[in-house]
């Protein structure tokens, strides 16, 4: 079964690879067959061209010159034939007409380290073409050297036969155009030798043309024993290709100053010029070199010859174009050479060169001495601008440019550099026109949209600006300006993770360039890396110590540093250099309020405010300034203006919050702040005003949780961590507060606010001694701090020393008129020096000024009972504990008033409630002995007095009711 079933298979198998191998034979075949059949027609349809190209020849008429193999006549050399001789005259001749008539490739502009723009016209462009009117212009003589004429071609469409006896291909052809009477134009040479003495002859004769004078060249060589005429033969020929060449050129009447009378001289021009245009193709620096030394060795052969020195001018601006200082220096060498035979070149070369060295003001005299010798010259007017603006004599290159413009109204570097003027004079709107009229004379100029996006830039316009120099970019990837341009719009547009990238990119190609250092140090500012934005700002000014942004920027990251004195000298640098800068004069104002100077922050920003009536930035500094001297309306409808100004500024919120805050308005202000943090949620500023108005607002957890989320945003703020113990002390949790309040001491040993609670927090916890201390250290960081004297007062009030701590509120009170704490405290000091009815007025006032402070009605409490207003008492304690039910005093002098009211049952209540919260509380264990003494609960009492004596052994109070529990029990 199973070999039957194999036999089957196999069988099958052998039935398929048959007809298979079968199929794919008859592919093969058919493929062959198409191939071969494909490559005949092509061959078919080349023979058709070549033939109709041949019988086109044979039968036009041209003004082709055809050079017919050499006769050579008493030269036994076996290896020259005349046919060879005559193909090394045309390829000499071809080899003429190739360099004279290859043309430059566009050179790049020079690359420049200027803070906006590129405005120099570097003329290397332009200067270092070769003369568009070549020294030999074959171009239109009667030679054709063009690949589809055969006239210089015959010996090349092959031979029949071999050596010197051949019959070429090329001589049939001329033969038949002959026989047709189409008789070309012909040069027969003929090499003679006569002893030591070889010449060569040459004859053209003007066939198409009989009565034109036949013209005749003759070139000799004295051979001497060891020389081969084979070897001189080459340069025999060179020396009549010339001589062909210049007779031939002549007749075009051009001038003989384009004819070196040395054949040496006119050798090392061709041999100068080829090896310069291969500098131009491969960028080969030998290759630029290698021309430089032949065109000076054609200068030295022939020195009253012109045109070596046109070519080393164009060498030399060649060299500009390379920048580097050994380049440079080369160029400087040429530019002197040529000084007798090119003076306006000489003086335009030097200029550049010592443009790119910074030398301006010899870069400018020496643009002053071209336009002497030639007036009418757009580009020296444009460098002479260019020299002016680098010396920031602005007013000076924009005339400059303007008769640059005059001279020649489509140059567009003449306009770039007219807008570059513009732009430092301040006058961006005819600075942004000027850039795109350059724009619109070339389209792909770098330079331009690069300036352009620089005024769009200072005219707000920073989505476009950012568009300007990505067009830039596009156009010259390796432009470092383009690229530092575009970290400048990043930046206005918030995108500092991208600003940085760029500037970074600018700084790779050019590390000298400042504008890239202080765009990298704007951008680390605005991420927070501060030192690193300082070590940039400082390599920025170190390149160019005139730059008022990089001044600017330094200042702004030493103020984020804290380094306020240092910020606000560099800020006035920037300023002395721009006094026109709306930014620096706004970092200044910044400045000064961190220096307590306010008065002079609010003359900083009102300058800002002058000179960009339209900045954010100076209206929320001007915010600043007037909150700092409570001016707090003021305030409110600038940092409203900045906002209309820029809705999504958060800076701008923080401060209306700030002036709302200090109105009072706290809900209001809270929502400031919360405008604030939607719109930068990093802002640690921010998060930190929000505590403070939750705190206001008695919302301490989420006070809390605020100034926590500050600390995670900068956990080097020391506002945030004073605020974090301020709402820990609000929350009762003290000793948390003291290590918050402690750790903002450390950060900034400076912040009277960080003493403050500190001191605060020290009071809560019992420890009063140290609590005076961290308020007079407050007190002395600032003596305006009314919080600071109400916590001197407190502490001392504690310490039994009520006249001072009179005297510290009374202080608080003068400094702020508002604040209930200070009033309550004065009311508390005024009860233990007996002045009930001051303490009662002063109780009142806190209360009308926070009718919300438990301690208030306390104190009001208190002052009534003294006064014997027993009723008017307890409604004020009863007021106190609705306000704040865990407050162990008010529930303590409830306990009080009901003792005296004779309402024994409410009034041990009371002092159990109190015991309950602060079981320490001698007062609450002591009016609790009272009211079980008065319930007959004599034993009770005896105890309750007892734990009152143990907690305060001097209380005259608690021992009376000991002996008289002692005495009911006795």
């Amino acid at each position: 079964m199973h070999l039957e079933l194999l036999s089957r298979m196999k069988r099958i198998f052998d039935h398929y690879w048959y007809w298979g191998n079968l199929t794919l034979d008859a592919i093969l075949h058919k493929s062959v067959t198409l191939i071969k059949t494909l490559i005949v027609w092509i061959l078919f349809f080349c023979l058709i061209y070549y033939t109709w190209n041949i019988a086109l020849w044979i039968t036009d008429k041209d003004e082709g010159i055809v050079i017919q193999p050499f006769e050579i006549d008493g030269v036994s050399e076996n290896n020259l034939n005349g046919k060879s001789l005559a193909d090394l005259l045309r390829a000499e001749l071809r080899h003429i007409k190739d360099i004279n008539n290859l043309t430059q490739q566009e050179p790049p502009f020079f690359s420049r380290q200027e803070r906006i723009s590129d405005p120099i016209i570097t003329e290397a462009q332009a200067r270092s073409i070769v003369d568009p009117n070549p020294y030999v212009e074959f171009s239109s003589l009667p030679l054709a050297f063009g690949s589809d004429n055969l006239d210089f071609s015959l010996s090349q469409v092959g031979s029949i036969g071999l050596g010197p006896s051949s019959l070429s291909v090329g001589q049939i052809l001329l033969s038949l155009r002959e026989l047709s009477g189409n008789h070309p134009n012909t040069i027969n040479c003929s090499l003679q030798r006569y002893g030591s003495n070889i010449r060569i002859v040459a004859i053209l004769e003007y066939r198409q043309n009989p009565e034109k004078e036949i013209i005749a060249w003759i070139v000799k060589k004295e051979l001497s024993e060891n020389d081969s005429v084979d070897e001189q033969i080459p340069s025999l020929i060179n020396d009549l290709a010339y001589q062909i060449a210049n007779k031939l050129g002549k007749q075009l009447d051009q001038s003989d100053a384009d004819y070196p009378k040395n054949w040496k001289a006119f050798m090392y021009l061709i041999q100068g010029k080829e090896a310069y245009f291969n500098y131009i193709f491969t960028s080969n620096i030998s290759d630029l070199d290698q021309a430089r030394d032949l065109a000076y060795l054609a200068c030295r052969h022939e020195p009253n010859y012109l045109k070596p020195f046109d070519l080393l001018s164009n060498i030399g601006f060649s060299y500009i174009s390379m920048g580097k200082s050994e380049d440079l220096e080369k160029a400087s060498n040429i530019f002197k050479y040529i000084s007798d035979h090119k003076s306006f070149e000489s003086a335009f070369g030097l200029g550049l060169v010592q443009s790119q060295m910074h030398q301006y003001q010899e870069s400018l005299d020496k643009f002053e001495e071209a336009i002497q010798l030639n007036s009418s010259d757009a580009a020296a007017w444009g460098n002479k601008g260019s020299a002016l603006f680098y010396m920031g004599r602005y007013n000076e290159s924009l005339q400059a440019s303007e008769e640059a413009i005059a001279l020649d109204p489509k140059s567009s570097l003449a306009w770039t550099n007219n807008g570059s003027a513009l732009f430092k004079l301040g006058r961006y709107n005819e600075s942004l026109q000027a850039f795109e009229k350059a724009i619109d004379l070339d389209q792909k100029s770098p330079s331009a949209w690069s300036n352009k996006a620089a005024a769009l830039l200072n005219l707000d316009r920073y989505n476009e600006s950012l568009q300007a120099s990505e067009r830039a970019i596009i156009l010259d990837p390796k432009s470092a300006l383009a690229w530092a341009n575009t970290a400048g719009a990043l930046i206005r547009l918030n995108r500092y993770n991208e600003s940085l990238k760029a500037s970074e990119k600018a700084i790779i190609l050019d590390p000298e360039l400042s504008l890239a250092w202080s765009n990298k140090a704007s951008a680390l500012v605005n991420l927070d890396q501060d030192n690193e934005s300082l070590q940039a700002s400082e390599r920025a000014i170190i390149l160019d110590p005139k730059s008022s942004l990089a001044w600017d920027i330094r200042g702004a990251a030493l103020f984020k540093l804290g380094r306020y004195n240092e910020s606000l000298q560099a800020i006035e640098k920037a300023i002395d250099l721009d006094p026109k800068s709306s930014s620096a004069w706004s970092n200044k104002a910044a400045a000064l309020v961190n220096l307590e100077r306010y008065s002079e922050s609010l003359q900083a920003s009102e300058k800002a405010i002058i000179l960009d009536p339209k900045s954010s930035y100076a209206w929320s500094n001007k915010a600043t300034a007037l909150v700092n001297l409570e001016r707090y309306n003021e305030s409110l409808q600038a940092s409203e203006k900045a906002i209309i100004l820029d809705p999504k500024s958060s800076y701008a919120w923080d401060k209306k919050g700030t002036a709302l805050f200090q109105l009072g308005r706290y809900n209001e202000s809270l929502q400031a702040f919360e405008k604030a943090i939607d719109l930068d949620p990093k802002s640690s500023r921010a998060w930190t005003n929000k505590a403070v108005a939750l705190s206001n607002l008695y919302r301490y957890n989420e006070s809390l949780q605020a100034s926590e989320r500050a600390i995670i945003l900068d956990p080097k703020s020391s506002l945030a961590w004073a605020n974090t113990a301020g709402a820990l002390i609000n929350l009762n949790r003290y000793n948390e507060s003291l290590q918050a309040s402690e750790r903002a001491t450390i950060l900034d040993p400076k912040s009277s606010l960080a003493w403050t609670n500190k001191g605060n927090a020290l009071f809560k916890l019992g420890r009063y001694n140290e609590s005076l201390q961290a308020s007079e250290v407050a007190i002395e960081l600032d003596p305006k701090s009314s919080s600071a004297w109400t916590n001197k007062g407190g502490a001392l009030f504690k310490l039994a020393r009520y006249n001072e701590s009179l005297q510290a509120n009374e202080v608080a009170i003068e400094l702020d008129p508002k604040s209930s704490l200070a009033w309550t405290n004065k009311g508390a000091a005024l009860m233990k020096l007996g002045r009930y009815n001051e303490s009662l007025q002063a109780s009142e006032v806190a209360i009308e000024l926070d009718p919300k402070s438990s301690l208030a009605w306390t104190n009001k409490g208190k002052a009534l009972l003294d006064l014997g207003r027993y009723y008017e008492s307890l409604d004020a304690y009863v007021e106190a504990i609705k306000l704040d039910p865990k407050s162990s005093s008010a529930w303590t002098n409830k306990g009080k008033a009901l003792l005296n009211l004779g309402r024994y049952n409410e009034s041990l209540q009371a002092s159990e409630a109190a015991i309950e919260l602060d079981p320490r509380s001698s007062l609450a264990w002591t009016y609790k002995g009272a009211a079980l003494f008065n319930l007959g609960r004599y034993n009770e009492s005896l105890g309750a007095s007892e734990k009152a004596i143990d907690l305060d052994p001097s209380s005259s109070l608690a021992l009376a009711i000991k002996k008289a529990a002692s005495s009911k029990l006795a």
